[in-house]
């Protein structure tokens, strides 16, 4: 079922997904967050940050940590077309066999390939990765100019729908039934990225809702940081494909090296807020949107070790 939208005015991104608990936690959150913004107890702005929340890492519990109950179990904008549960042998011969009930006067053997070439799965790694650094390169635009919802944050084409978070991306990768590396590693990979887009995201409409007009240095700072992870990552990934594997460890110990330096970045950033800043509201605001901003960097190193621990299992 699609994401439930019970107000526009607490708008939230139609998803498909397996019905489960978490699902019914979301729909029980947006009816809780409604009431009191109608009733006045909760600023709007608050309310859309909260319903955005709920979901963050919930790919990670479903496909990594198993939670099935209270993860996100996307199932990919064709599930609407699944009528009856069927067994894996009575599935293949439906698609080997369909052909032939359908144009009785073919001869041809199987239209398609059900296991792709290992070829094929790096290059759909690669469209990931680009996506991933247009949605890093599109934030860091927002956060370098006025935030407006024409071209901003507010524009999610290059954030968790565009990226790893849309729909398809989990269908596509459990799709390639024989992959040149292993299974599990492919879904640690992609649910670290996946991460980091989403706070990437997260930063981007925080800058919204708290009506940010001009980034500070400190943000600027951290946003290039946070871009040239997500390119040490891109250019990292690339060499899975290739004999390189020790290209893949320069650019891991590349990405630790700009973790750290976003960790210290992000610790004078809050220094210089407390101590020059007067206006408590705009305290808060900034510390919050530092600390997602630092956070993101933090689950690029994640991302960077689950990458190097590919390299040496593959080495």
């Amino acid at each position: 079922m699609p994401t439930s939208q019970f107000d526009p005015s607490l708008p939230t991104i139609p998803v498909r997904a397996i019905l489960n608990e978490g699902t019914k936690d979301f729909n029980r959150l947006q009816l809780s967050l409604l009431n009191m913004v109608k009733a006045g107890e909760m600023p709007r702005e608050e309310a859309q940050v909260k319903l955005e929340e709920f979901w963050m890492g919930a790919l990670r519990r479903a496909v990594v940590e198993g939670d099935v109950e209270h993860g996100s179990l996307m199932a990919g904008q064709s599930v609407a077309f699944v009528k009856k549960v069927q067994p894996v042998r009575e599935i293949l011969e439906e698609l080997v066999t369909g052909p032939r009930r359908r144009w009785p006067g073919w001869r041809g053997g199987v239209m398609f390939r059900i296991i792709p070439q290992d070829q094929e799965f790096f290059v759909s790694s690669g469209r990931r990765r680009r996506t991933s650094s247009r949605g890093r390169n599109g934030s860091r635009s927002s956060s370098s100019s006025s935030t407006t919802c024409g071209a901003g944050p507010c524009d999610r084409g290059g954030g968790a729908q565009g990226g790893l978070h849309h729909p398809r991306h989990h269908q596509e990768a459990e799709h390639h039934l024989h992959h040149p590396i292993d299974r599990e590693d492919i879904l640690a990979l992609a649910s670290s990225l996946d991460d980091v887009i989403d706070l990437i995201e997260a930063a981007a409409t925080r800058m919204l809702l708290f009506k940010v007009t001009e980034p500070t240095p400190h943000a600027k700072e951290l946003g290039f940081l946070i871009l040239k992870c997500v390119q040490e990552l891109h250019k990292g990934i690339t060499h899975l494909s290739s004999r390189k594997k020790d290209h893949i460890y320069e650019h891991c110990v590349e990405v630790n090296s700009l973790e750290n330096e976003a960790d210290r970045v992000c610790r004078d950033a809050i220094a210089y807020l407390f101590e020059h800043e007067k206006d408590p509201v705009a305290i808060l605001k900034w510390k919050e949107i530092y600390e997602t901003l630092e956070t993101a960097t933090d689950r690029c190193e994640d991302a960077a070790n689950v990458l190097e621990g590919v390299a040496l299992k593959n080495a």
